[in-house]
């Protein structure tokens, strides 16, 4: 079976550096340039479709003739070059944690070509290829799962102090898929959007009079973040169980 992988270059992003202790080392004693690129596997069955974050880290010394707003594309480009083929034929996959690989070698990294992305095909181990359709059926059923708590509380913010155990659970299965997303970028949005939903769906069970300007602007609330959010495709956390949804 063949992975096609995909490294979403123009959605890397530059990392601080971290002792051995988990704090960040001052810009000034960096020995390393660290980085994180989110990377996609998908098969032409779609039995496979999966999302996962890498970090890649490299001594300075091999990026120094590389220009500074160049340097993150060249190093996520070498690492997910050199690393996916190992992801291909050896398992188990640490698909819910941070990975920091340092790059093997000692000679300067290359200069990235102009691209968006970096596409690779690689043949699947039997191991991986079942950990990874395992993994793709426990995602769908999550964002299947995803969708019939927006569905809920979409039909029925006017309703919702009438199902209150059904709504909280719906506000809380979502907030929980928001705060595992580990999407590029969006780990403080969805934080601070998860707490909101949470909270606003309380206010409107709460409130008996739809019509007041408080659950007006709480239902707008709720509406707003609905619209926006979706159900994660790279995940920081093991999805939520979709058991865990009362509707």
């Amino acid at each position: 079976m063949i992975g096609h992988f995909t490294a979403l270059l123009h959605n890397a992003r530059e990392l601080c550096q971290l002792d051995y202790r988990g704090e960040i080392v001052s810009r000034e004693q960096q020995t390393k340039f660290c980085s994180q690129v989110p990377i996609q596997c998908v098969t032409d069955d779609r039995t496979i479709d999966v999302g996962f974050v890498f970090g890649f880290e490299v001594e300075l010394s091999r990026i120094t003739k590389i220009p500074e707003d160049r340097r993150l594309a060249a190093v996520v480009r070498a690492g997910a070059k050199e690393t996916v083929p190992r992801l291909a034929k050896y398992g188990p996959w640490k698909l819910y944690e941070f990975n920091m690989i340092p790059l093997s070698g000692s000679g300067p990294i290359g200069s990235p070509a102009d691209s968006y992305e970096l596409k690779q095909d690689e043949e699947l181990s039997e191991a991986v290829a079942k950990e990874l359709a395992t993994a793709t059926e426990r995602h769908r059923d999550t964002a299947s799962a995803f969708e019939r708590a927006k569905q809920f509380l979409e039909s029925n913010l006017d309703y919702l102090r009438h199902f209150p155990a059904e709504a909280r659970s719906a506000a809380r299965f979502l907030a929980d898929c928001m705060r595992s997303d580990a999407a590029p970028f969006m780990g403080s949005w969805n934080r601070e959007k998860a707490g909101r939903l949470v909270d606003e769906v309380d206010d409107l069970i709460r409130r008996k009079n739809v019509n007041h300007p408080g659950y007006r602007s709480a239902a707008d609330g709720v509406s707003c973040i609905l619209y926006t959010v979706k159900a994660p495709m790279f995940w920081a956390k093991y999805p939520p169980q979709p058991q865990l949804l009362r509707l």
